[in-house]
């Protein structure tokens, strides 16, 4: 498997660096991103994903106004759905057995997570200084040393991603996702957000009743059909 990931990096107002990393690892790729990380912020984005030309923007945008309210989060993502169906976004919340999907936030915008996929997703330097329990080391002695720490690492069956937040949330940390910032994850086509809806929306009495149950053990709103169908109207 080929996978690439481009991480942004800001440096003051408008300038960025893209690394590009190849290679079938993911824990190995975001920890060696992290280790050439330069500014304030890291932008992950794997290979398998689309986005719109003025997605990237829409989420500084949502950053900086975050921040003008007083509210700094650690882990801001955008709408990313799983490739699998039933294509569920991956909002998660944490519950005694494990991390549930949050399959409906009722009106599209910010939304505060207990985890989310990295697929597109931005981690703030902070939060990896957070982490490590101080300043990182400049650049230039990184890039000439390397010592990636294990930032990303696989924990039974809780993916990389999952695990990272799971750290960050125990530090203390705020997680959010931005859920008008659409993306769409590659597979035998390219799975949106309107490909979750359309799920949804035609789910069997026998189906709904089954993820109502799911949903209600941990107590989550369920996405009912009608409602799914007024959302894709919408879209």
């Amino acid at each position: 498997m080929l996978s690439l990931m481009r991480t942004m990096m800001s440096q003051g107002e408008q300038l960025m660096d893209l690394v590009v990393l190849r290679g079938s690892v993911l824990t190995v790729q975001r920890n060696a991103l992290i280790q050439r990380m330069r500014g304030d912020w890291i932008l992950f984005i794997d290979d398998d994903m689309q986005w719109d030309p003025g997605a990237v923007h829409a989420l500084l945008q949502t950053k900086q106004e975050l921040e003008g309210a007083g509210i700094f989060p650690d882990i801001l993502g955008g709408l990313c759905v799983r490739r699998a169906p039933p294509h569920q976004p991956t909002l998660y919340t944490k519950t005694d057995h494990g991390y549930a999907l949050i399959e409906d936030w009722g009106e599209d915008g910010v939304q505060e997570v207990d985890a989310t996929g990295m697929a597109f997703a931005l981690v703030t330097r902070d939060c990896i200084e957070r982490l490590t329990g101080g300043p990182m080391p400049p650049f230039e002695d990184r890039i000439a040393e390397p010592n990636v720490p294990d930032f990303f690492k696989w924990y039974g069956q809780l993916g990389e991603d999952l695990r990272f937040c799971q750290d960050v949330r125990e530090a203390g940390e705020r997680i959010m996702v931005d859920t008008r910032v659409r993306t769409r994850h590659i597979g035998e086509k390219a799975f949106g957000y309107d490909d979750y809806l359309r799920e949804f929306a035609t789910r069997t009495a026998d189906e709904l009743d089954k993820r109502k149950a799911i949903n209600d053990a941990a107590g989550l709103p369920t996405l009912m059909p009608s409602s799914a169908m007024e959302k894709l109207r919408d879209e």
